[in-house]
């Protein structure tokens, strides 16, 4: 039968000239329906076999290629490999990288593809532009059936997690290879075993998928277990501790232990001088330094930091250590710009001086300059019965006062003061900003 020639001339492909490559796909593209699927199977086998090997006219391959992909069945004719890849290229701005083995091994129905992308568009609401992000991101998430596959999933995530249709979506758009996933032998064993090795309840569970869904693509005993047992063993932390340090930054154990994570390690104890125990409360306090650059984020940051406020090394040391953020902000855009609005509006004329003020309060590197600081020096010169410079010598002497809120604690205590007849003097703001409420209480509630 031609079935049986075909087979044959398929196992005995080393000997078969191009011309008879060609006579058998011809004699293939002749077979009823359920016998150019087996042929399909052949020349794929044949081609994974041989073509490196043998067939040296890159038109033949192409000819096998594309006969192996005009294959039809009861829903109609599948397309081209060539039309398949024109059409993901131009319906969602894929590019042939992306694509990979989508268009590539198996079969692509248009027809098909087209109603899931629809369908996932209706499910989790996404706008074009958001659909076209998700499938570049993978494609082969339209060769995953939607009733079988993409809605038990989807279903299942948002029921164990207690998702939003926004939550869910987000959390989709960000890691859409998720949906190839089996619940039963992938996602759910996964999200048990972060449950209860990090002992984390339903809610940071939550909260660390949200974060980094790409966590589910880990493998438990080959990735994330040794990754948590280094963590655990290299800065001390216990089970409970470590669970909080994954629920703020999860995208921890996406990095490599033996490299990225302990040359950071390093850097901190070297570069700053700390212990043991002062890495794991540092690491503790700004878990991303694990993962910041050191050449091109923090070692400029401390080296600019030591420069700028003339510090010792221990003094820059510490100063990191009370605000570990330091080695994260940008120079240009925030370090620099606080050091000189602090230096004029708190007339401050040496570098000594500024270093002085952030020594005491490290944190307003922290603050805005529009929306806390420059509020927080106007009120109070404002409020002041006395000078400007009563309020300017105030904020030298206790940064500190920038910390506090204007609207829940300065107002209200200034409104309070004139209230009870007390002058808004120098000493008056002290009280203002530096009694605990229950002083100020009993200290208004003395003058009433």
């Amino acid at each position: 039968s031609i079935k049986q020639s075909v087979k044959r001339e398929t196992n005995n492909f080393a000997m078969v000239s191009t011309s008879s490559i060609l006579l058998i796909g011809f004699v293939a593209s002749l077979l009823p329906e359920g016998n150019a699927f087996h042929v399909k199977r052949s020349n794929k086998l044949c081609r994974n076999n041989f073509s490196n090997k043998l067939v040296t006219s890159s038109s033949t391959k192409h000819f096998f290629t594309e006969l192996s992909w005009k294959c039809t069945s009861e829903d109609g004719e599948y397309c081209s490999i060539t039309e398949a890849k024109e059409w993901f290229v131009e319906r969602f701005g894929c590019t042939l990288d992306q694509l990979g083995h989508v268009v590539r091994e198996s079969k692509v129905h248009l027809p098909k593809m087209e109603s899931r992308a629809k369908w996932l568009q209706d499910r989790l609401e996404l706008s074009e532009n958001e659909l076209n992000r998700l499938v570049r991101r993978f494609p082969s998430i339209l060769r995953l059936k939607s009733d079988t596959n993409l809605e038990p999933t989807l279903q299942y995530l948002q029921n164990r997690l207690d998702l939003s249709n926004s939550q869910l979506r987000k959390i989709i758009a960000r890691y859409p290879q998720m949906m190839g996933y089996s619940i039963n032998n992938n996602i759910e064993p996964k999200l048990r075993y972060l449950q209860n090795r990090l002992e984390l309840d339903d809610s940071r569970l939550k909260t660390v998928i949200q974060k980094y869904p790409n966590i589910l693509g880990y493998h438990v005993h080959e990735n994330l277990e040794p990754k948590l047992e280094y963590l655990q063993k290299r800065l001390q932390f216990n089970h409970t501790q470590i669970g909080k340090i994954i629920s703020q930054q999860p995208s921890i154990l996406g990095l490599a232990t033996d490299s990225k994570v302990e040359k950071n390690i390093e850097w901190l104890q070297q570069s700053l001088g700390l212990t043991n125990e002062e890495v794991r409360k540092i690491i503790w306090r700004q878990p991303p330094l694990l993962y910041y650059s050191v050449p091109n984020k923090m070692e400029p940051n401390r080296k600019w930091l030591q420069e700028r406020l003339e510090l010792s090394d221990s003094k820059t040391s510490n100063m990191i250590q009370r605000l570990p953020q330091i080695l994260a902000l940008s120079i240009d855009d925030k370090l620099e710009p606080t050091l000189e609005w602090l230096q004029h509006h708190l007339k401050l004329e040496s570098n000594s001086e500024l270093a002085l003020v952030i020594g005491k309060m490290p944190n307003l590197f922290g603050y805005s300059i529009e929306n806390k600081l420059e509020l927080i020096i106007v009120f109070l010169i404002e409020a002041i019965d006395g000078t400007e410079e009563d309020a300017i010598l105030l904020l030298r002497n206790d940064p500190h006062i920038f910390s506090y809120s204007l609207e829940n604690r300065l107002k209200p205590r200034v409104k309070e003061a004139k209230k009870a007849g007390l002058v808004i003097d120098h000493a008056c703001l002290m009280h203002i900003t530096r009694y605990k409420k229950e002083k100020w209480d009993s200290l208004i509630k003395s003058l009433s």
